[in-house]
């Protein structure tokens, strides 16, 4: 726990706006699919933001800060002092990172920027679960359960759009077995 620091928690903000901002990187893929993965992506946040509001709603716990003198007494009156479970900065922070990561690596992986896209998600992501903990808003169980949100949230909406769809490999191969999950089932390709 660490009482209140301002400044800490603003950088907590910028990070997680710079972790969200990290799939915008795929406006290098083509014109053509910018539809495809804008939707992608507002479908994640929308996701992870309804996850981490439940989440809120349901458990109510109190913020750390609130357990010292000095705690900040805008917070009280908004009504955001009990809303510590999970962290809604990470939640999202994660999402972006994991979304970045899903996609750019199925779209593009073969990039010389795959590595350090993937990194600076991820380091965005976790500098504001450092600072979400260090500014008194989140106990370490908050941002835990921001980022197991956000991270299943970033991969799962992705990869549900891509269910059915043949990947690259599937494609390039001539003849052979193939085993691929489509909707609620599998299915089973025999080339010849």
């Amino acid at each position: 726990m660490a009482p209140y620091s301002r400044p800490l928690d603003k950088l907590g903000t910028g990070l997680s706006i710079a972790a969200l901002l990290t799939p915008g990187l795929a406006l290098f893929a083509p014109r053509e699919e910018w539809c495809a993965l804008g939707t992608m992506y507002g479908e994640t946040l929308l996701l992870a933001y309804g996850l981490k509001e439940l989440g809120k709603a349901l458990v109510g716990r109190p913020r750390p800060y609130m357990y010292f003198p000095d705690y900040p007494l805008e917070s009280v009156e908004d009504g955001e002092w009990d809303e510590s479970f999970p962290s809604g900065h990470v939640a999202l922070a994660f999402a972006g990172a994991s979304f970045a990561a899903y996609v750019l690596g199925a779209r593009f992986p073969d990039s010389e920027f795959l590595g350090p896209v993937i990194a600076t998600g991820y380091a965005l992501a976790l500098g504001t679960a450092a600072c979400r903990i260090a500014s008194g808003d989140h106990f370490l169980s908050d941002v835990l359960a921001g980022a197991g949100i956000g991270s299943l949230c970033g991969f799962l909406v992705p990869w549900l759009h891509s269910l059915g769809k043949p990947s690259a490999k599937t494609e390039a191969r001539e003849g052979g077995l193939s085993l691929e999950a489509q909707g609620i089932g599998l299915a089973l390709t025999v080339r010849y």
